[in-house]
């Protein structure tokens, strides 16, 4: 198998698998499962239409066709996201964090497609890119289950092969992809890990302490107020056969 036979399979395969990532988080979208974050989608989507341009100007040969996909995937996730209401509403109804995310990172894109300095290019991609994390990691941490995970770890497969797929490794070529999978692995991790804890937090007590109330000797509070009334009248009995004898 020739380099650029492997290299047209590696990046047809991510391709493919990048398009099947985006399907159960479109249908859980659709049905209400999933709250993606229109910002973090709109700069997730504007970043991979610069990133392509470069990428082409670069010639990362079928490697393009990750970043072409990931641009077209997040611009159809954001539409669903502005779905149920209009572009001024979700504007007006969003967090000072999100207009302040979406301020820097259009401000970043503009400064990336005007300059030609390759260490700022790196610089401004990786801004861009967690600037568009950020209001997605503060829905992660505060509802673990509006994400999906498996968009994250199928996107950190297709970026792996996506590198792999480069004919020519450069700074024009590889930081997308290098960025997107470092990102979409910590987000895997991160709500795994956010969901882990709201389920041990979810819990009404803890194993051992259930497994304590259950034992017989051990009587709840309210069983032992009940046993009260019992133990008055019982007592007011005997001592009122007692008085009858005397």
């Amino acid at each position: 198998m020739t380099t650029e036979l492997f290299q047209a399979l590696v990046g047809l395969l991510s391709g493919a698998i990048g398009l099947y990532g985006y399907v159960p988080y479109i249908r859980g979208t659709l049905r209400g499962r999933f709250r993606p974050n229109p910002v973090s989608w709109l700069i997730w989507a504007l970043l991979g239409v610069v990133s392509l341009t470069g990428q082409v100007e670069g010639g990362a040969g079928f490697g393009l066709i990750v970043t072409a996909g990931t641009a077209a995937g997040c611009a159809l996730i954001v539409l669903l996201a502005l779905k149920a209401t209009s572009l001024r509403a979700a504007v007006t109804t969003s967090s000072t964090l999100d207009r302040a995310c979406l301020a820097g990172a259009l401000l970043a894109l503009f400064l990336l497609t005007t300059q030609h300095d390759a260490s700022l290019a790196v610089l401004l991609s990786n801004s861009v890119g967690l600037i568009g994390f950020i209001p997605t990691v503060v829905t992660s941490i505060r509802a673990p289950w509006s994400e999906g995970v498996s968009v994250y770890a199928f996107a950190a497969g297709k970026f792996a092969l996506a590198m792999a797929a480069l004919p020519n490794w450069n700074l024009l070529t590889a930081l997308y992809p290098a960025l997107c999978l470092a990102e979409e692995l910590a987000m895997v991790v991160l709500l795994l890990v956010a969901r882990a804890r709201r389920s041990v937090l979810s819990q009404p007590c803890s194993p051992l302490k259930r497994r304590l109330s259950s034992l017989t000797l051990i009587k709840p509070i309210s069983d032992l107020r009940s046993m009260r009334p019992e133990k008055s009248a019982a007592f007011g009995v005997m001592s009122k056969n007692t008085d009858q004898r005397s």
